[in-house]
């Protein structure tokens, strides 16, 4: 039995995918450099300074934490209301460790508002809000943060400074993860992603790109029952704490975006159309979802394309798909001819209640009997369609007989000798990943859910944290070392450092405080 869907609209312009991107960039660009200010009564120097509202958490199907909103605070001046400008410079000057004759300049210019210092340490807050000195505003705002860096970045998005999703699920969910007042503390999006799995793919995807000379590399690997994303990846990749830094082809999630010719994985399909009573090679293809976006929760799905040239079974080779959308179809070679749609989400968390964003959505596509003695295996191959256009992808049900995951890779751009170094790592590599799937390292199985502080975090040990070695720096330099330690000090002479007590490389946890001696080196 074959479902038939109709025949969706021709795909957009690709040209229309990338420009959309640039629009969000920019727009992100201009939320994280310029602060928003309106006139209205806000703080004690009677000026509001609009901030990013904050969001929700997001973390993995283990509850470790892949996005979080801290807050921070700024500094800003109000130039007018400040009555004694010599004095102020001089005693914030301490605390900010920025010359006194710079902020004087600062507090004697014409402009209404003044930026004084962002990022502020508790410890500094506290400082300036005992000092009580006229004419200054402390602003808070909320930042979003994603400990763990670049990993899972195509999946996860970014948020600009207005506190706007842009790309992956932070895009698609923003409405979910915009939230008023404390509500946000106690909210999480629970993601099928698992953390460890996720670095496995990113990090074998990394090597095997490095090894081919590919331009472009991608992975996804789905649950083969529920469409259930467990981890998806793309390369070149970028850090979403930093994404003003990234070049536009580093935003686009491949496994969603990049499409290549069916013909180097036809083979499984072309199994099932043969054996079935009413074989329209169109309507298969329609019923397995080429030519549709699979309508995964995350912003940037292509269709891939279904071109008009296809009436017969040796055209199937020319549809255009994206690696999800294969890996769809295969699923439904394995799960008993079910097409089920991909999603990342499973549901949004708050306090004891819980919200079901996506329940598996599956429908009968092919028979079961249909299906009968056919066990898919590994399925891969290079292809060539122009010049520098040379492209491996596989695919494969992992275990055999009784299949879990479905696992795909791309390769796009590879080198003349790459097809044969690819056919002997990617059965390696796929095997390892469901290894993986099984059996995650230990130290992601902690009882206590911590968040991930960097990939760093993944070694199993973590050292002791120990005092620095200060002298030669500046003080500014020295506090900055001393601060992200939680370390007290106190300071003395004027210069660089050059002496410090305790000593370098004593335990942080013994230290009551840290005495700074400045002097002139040498």
């Amino acid at each position: 039995m074959i479902t038939i869907r109709q025949r969706p609209r021709r795909k957009k312009k690709r040209v229309l995918a990338a420009a959309a991107i640039v629009v969000l960039l920019l727009a992100g660009l201009f939320g994280l450099f310029f602060p928003r200010v309106s006139p209205g009564r806000g703080g004690e120097e009677g000026g509001k300074v609009e901030v990013s509202p904050p969001r929700a958490l997001i973390v993995d199907r283990s509850s470790r934490v892949l996005a979080e909103t801290r807050p921070v605070y700024s500094l800003y001046a109000r130039p007018v209301k400040i009555d004694e400008p010599e004095k102020t410079a001089a005693i914030l000057a301490k605390v900010l460790l920025q010359s006194p004759e710079e902020l004087l300049i600062r507090f004697r210019t014409e402009k209404s508002l003044v930026w004084l210092a962002q990022n502020l340490s508790p410890a500094k807050v506290a400082q300036i809000r005992a000092l009580s000195l006229e004419g200054l505003t402390l602003c808070e705002s909320f930042q979003r943060l994603y400990p763990l860096n670049a990993l899972g970045a195509h999946v996860l998005g970014f948020v600009n400074e207005k506190g706007e999703g842009l790309l992956g699920v932070e895009g698609f969910y923003n409405d979910y993860l915009l939230l008023p007042g404390e509500n946000s503390i106690r909210r999480r999006l629970v993601l099928n992603l698992e953390t460890y799995l996720q670095y496995r793919l990113e990090k074998e995807l990394a090597y095997l790109k490095k090894k081919t000379k590919a331009s472009r590399a991608t992975g996804v690997i789905i649950e083969a029952r529920t469409g259930a994303i467990m981890a998806m990846a793309s390369l070149p990749t970028f850090d979403p704490n930093r994404f003003w830094q990234a070049a536009e082809e580093e935003l686009q999630n491949l496994a969603i975006s990049e499409t290549f010719p069916l013909k180097p994985v036809l083979d499984p399909f072309l199994e099932i159309l043969n054996s079935l009573e009413d074989s329209d090679p169109l309507r298969f293809a329609w019923a397995l979802g080429f030519g549709n976006p699979t309508g995964v929760d995350l912003v940037g799905e292509r269709s891939g394309s279904f071109p008009p040239s296809v009436t017969n079974l040796g055209d199937l080779g020319d549809i255009r798909v994206t690696p999800l959308q294969l890996a769809r179809a295969y699923a439904a070679l394995v799960n008993g001819g079910r097409l089920c749609r991909p999603y990342v989400a499973k549901e949004i968390v708050e306090g004891n209640r819980q919200l079901l964003l996506n329940v598996p959505a599956c429908q009968q596509v092919i028979s079961q009997k249909a299906l009968e003695g056919l066990s898919p295996q590994l399925v891969a191959s290079g292809y060539s369609f122009g010049p520098k256009q040379r492209l491996y992808v596989a695919a494969s049900a992992i275990p055999q007989g009784s299949p879990k995951l479905v696992e795909v890779l791309l390769f796009t751009e590879i080198s003349d000798t790459a097809e044969d170094f690819l056919t002997r790592a990617v059965p390696r590599v796929m095997k390892v990943l469901y290894a993986t799937y099984l059996h995650p390292p230990k130290a992601f199985g902690l009882a206590k859910k911590v968040t991930i502080k960097s990939r760093s975090d993944l070694a199993p040990k973590k050292k002791t944290p120990r005092l620095p070695n200060l002298v030669g720096l500046t003080l500014r330099e020295a506090v900055e070392r001393l601060q992200p330690l939680g370390v007290p000090y106190r300071f003395r002479g004027t210069g660089v450092v050059v002496g410090q007590s305790p000593k370098p490389g004593t335990k942080i946890e013994k230290i009551k405080e840290c005495e700074i001696i400045l002097g002139q080196q040498g």
